[in-house]
């Protein structure tokens, strides 16, 4: 971790920490995700990543699935 900047812990008040979390989704209808579809899902992700207090570290939107890597906080569990 130490080569890598963004390897750095992460600290609160009260724990240092370094959540990441690898989300992937499938959607029903393949293909869907191309074009004006594929950033506007980019968009929308990275919203969301920036107001729930997480960081982004990598998002991917490929014309079937999505890959997001975000770095969390401990208070929020994944299935947030």
């Amino acid at each position: 971790m130490e080569g890598n900047p963004q390897a750095r812990l992460r600290s609160t008040r009260h724990a240092r920490y370094w959540c990441a979390y690898h989300f992937v989704w499938i959607p029903k209808h393949k293909d869907i995700l191309v074009s004006e579809v594929a950033e506007y899902t980019k968009e929308v992700i990275n919203e969301i990543v920036a107001e729930l207090g997480c960081e982004n570290l990598a998002t991917n939107v490929m014309s079937d699935h999505v890959h997001v890597f975000v770095l969390c906080p401990p208070r929020l569990a994944p299935a947030y």
